[in-house]
């Protein structure tokens, strides 16, 4: 059983308001698996579930979703998301949006309640992912993410197993690069290199703990996810 979390992007620029922008994305996703299951898809023992609602409340609505599908509880085998970077997308979804906060230090006190409350649905021994990146404030400080998820995760129990960088375009960086540097003396914001955190949930993770979450330990890959 997998958790992820999307968030729709729009790069640069004040995106729709997040309930109307999350309900689209849940309908797209809906549609979609009509189609792959109209196409011949097999093998699934129940439908996916998209859930609208706060991530603080992940464990309430997580228990809902059960309810509702008459399904025994059991934690996630795998969580994985990509959350906002603060500001950087503002997607007007009320006091509660984590784009919408007012300062860097209020958006961590609710991303960190977030990341423990979905820890609580973790299995042990089981893994996160997630992918994040620096962020830089109305003052103009760069915060690191990656370090905060890192803290936010250690005080929910989970540790850092794999860190990796991925590699986007630049797109116009190179050309704005010069005329913000002489402007404001600060380097262009890109998310060419954004990090991707996995972590376990507890304090080891060994051959045997890969093999049963059906990572092949020799190097050729992931098997039976």
């Amino acid at each position: 059983m997998t958790l992820e979390s999307h968030v729709e992007s729009r790069p640069r620029r004040r995106a729709p308001p997040r309930r109307e922008g999350c309900r689209r994305q849940v309908e797209a996703n809906r549609e979609q698996l009509a189609r792959a299951k109209a196409g011949g898809l097999r093998g699934l023992a129940y439908d996916p579930e998209w859930i609208e609602g706060d991530g603080e409340d992940i464990v309430e609505l997580y228990l809902e979703a059960l309810r509702r599908k008459q399904l025994a509880f059991r934690q996630a085998d795998f969580i994985c998301t990509c959350p906002p970077y603060f500001d950087l997308e503002v997607y007007d979804g009320g006091a509660n949006d984590l784009s919408m906060l007012p300062s860097y230090d209020a958006f961590l006190v609710k991303y960190s309640r977030i990341i423990k409350e979905a820890a609580k649905l973790l299995r042990p021994t089981q893994l996160a992912a997630f992918v994040v990146g620096n962020v830089r404030d109305k003052n103009g400080i760069t915060h690191s993410m990656l370090a905060d998820t890192i803290s936010a995760f250690k005080s929910a129990g989970c540790n850092p197993l794999n860190t990796g960088v991925l590699l986007t375009a630049l797109a116009t960086a190179p050309q704005r690069a010069g005329r913000q540097m002489a402007a404001t003396s600060k380097w262009v914001q890109v998310h060419q290199e954004q990090d991707t955190l996995v972590v376990v949930k507890g304090d080891r993770f060994t051959t045997k703990e890969a093999k049963r979450a059906g990572i092949d330990a020799s190097g050729s890959g992931i098997a039976g996810l």
